[in-house]
């Protein structure tokens, strides 16, 4: 997210997972920082964790080591050994790190961050994440499942969301049809891996998103949203 020369990294990747195989491939490195660089862009201002599993924040060692990072940003709930892991890193190179705050502010705009219970898993746990640029509205979920969704519907008016960052990669385990009637969004975004071994997205959650736009990054790759002039721009590159 770059909003008023602000850059916000929610979540890094990690593990690169097949249906028949596993390794390593580093996506901070072969992926990310040359994005970044060419981009002209030489520090992440927040760097923003929805949940300590490894797929989404393995690669933040990497970059924190290699690139100028401002300030990370966990979740709520206790810290794992992968937190702990980058905590001590963080330490060592005394960068700030702070707990889900409630809003991160990023000049005029600012993130929000509306999941504020404390569940009893890590996917649950996630950093929910909404902005409302211009007249725009972006809503990202991490990994949270259905339980969360219906208190962030009993507690937000979360009506009309214009990009829906796709909770738990289209799991069945999320993007329940009542969170989805009311979120109703225009665009819907699934990060998951091409022939992953979980087989997402799932039909149900495929589904129930139907009525939006959805991109995939199985299928679509990179998915690029940019406002200009108050006009939003959506761009791929195929993988």
């Amino acid at each position: 997210v770059s909003v008023n020369k602000k850059i916000t990294l929610i979540d890094t990747g990690g593990l690169v997972m097949y249906s028949d195989k596993e390794y390593t491939y580093k996506l901070s490195k072969n992926r990310i920082l040359p994005y970044l660089k060419a981009n002209g862009i030489r520090k992440i201002d927040n760097l923003v964790l929805t949940h300590g599993d490894a797929d989404h924040m393995k690669e933040a060692y990497y970059l924190v080591d290699n690139f100028k990072v401002e300030k990370v940003v966990f979740n709520g709930g206790e810290y794992n050994e992968l937190e702990l892991e980058l905590i001590s890193l963080l330490k060592e190179k005394d960068i700030a790190y702070e707990k889900a705050p409630d809003v991160l502010k990023m000049g005029e705009y600012k993130l929000q961050f509306l999941n504020t219970g404390i569940y009893d898993n890590e996917n649950d746990n996630s950093n929910v994440i909404y902005l409302e640029f211009n007249k725009y509205k972006f809503l990202f979920m991490g990994d949270a499942g259905v339980e969360v969704e219906q208190d962030l519907i009993e507690k937000y008016n979360l009506s009309d969301i214009d990009v829906l960052k796709v909770g738990h990669h289209g799991s069945k385990t999320s993007s329940g049809k009542e969170f989805i009637d009311e979120v109703n969004p225009k665009y819907s975004i699934i990060s998951a891996g091409k022939n992953n071994r979980y087989g997402h997205p799932n039909k149900e959650a495929l589904d129930n998103l139907k009525n939006s736009k959805i991109y995939r990054t199985d299928q679509d790759g990179s998915v690029m949203f940019k406002i200009k002039n108050n006009k939003l721009k959506i761009n791929t590159c195929s993988p």
